[in-house]
């Protein structure tokens, strides 16, 4: 029996997995409000990026972005992380800083991401499209260096 339930959970688990090759990322991609990814993805150029996807944007509704990060094996002074939806950056950057030795302390941030002001801006990106996340570290860390980080995004009525 015990075989059987953890066969079960390993399948479950298979389709969350990122393909990436620079990423171990555990994602509920596509959410259709909201949706979550966490795990550790490798600086390549960089940058080092965490990617979810809310399957459709819907009008009179912002994402509500929430995002935590650390670094390891980095030199630089402070690494940014931002997040952009569809190509769109939401503002506002969260600053991780080192604490010696190439560790970083974590850090964590909100952005709020409006569908209709964005849609204004583009139309025909934004609503009944599908919401692709985007959550980037850069800095010039050396290829290798790692971004852990977490991020949860949901649609909320205004």
């Amino acid at each position: 029996m015990n075989r059987v339930v953890v066969w079960v959970g390993a399948l479950l688990l298979v389709p969350l997995a990122s393909e990436s090759a620079h990423a171990q990322v555990v994602s509920t991609s596509p959410g259709k409000k909201s949706v979550y990814a966490s795990g550790n993805a490798t600086f390549t150029g960089s940058v080092a990026d965490i990617t979810a996807t809310i399957a459709k944007g819907k009008p009179r509704t912002v994402v509500e972005i929430e995002a935590w990060g650390q670094v390891v094996g980095c030199v630089s002074s402070h690494v940014g992380v931002g997040v952009s939806i569809n190509g769109s950056v939401a503002f506002g950057t969260m600053y991780v800083e080192p604490t010696g030795g190439g560790v970083f302390r974590s850090n964590s941030a909100v952005w709020w991401f409006d569908i209709d002001e964005a849609e204004a801006t583009s139309p025909g990106s934004f609503v009944k499209q599908p919401l692709d996340i985007l959550l980037r570290a850069s800095a010039p860390c050396p290829d290798g260096a790692t971004f852990s980080g977490t991020l949860r995004a949901r649609l909320v009525k205004k």
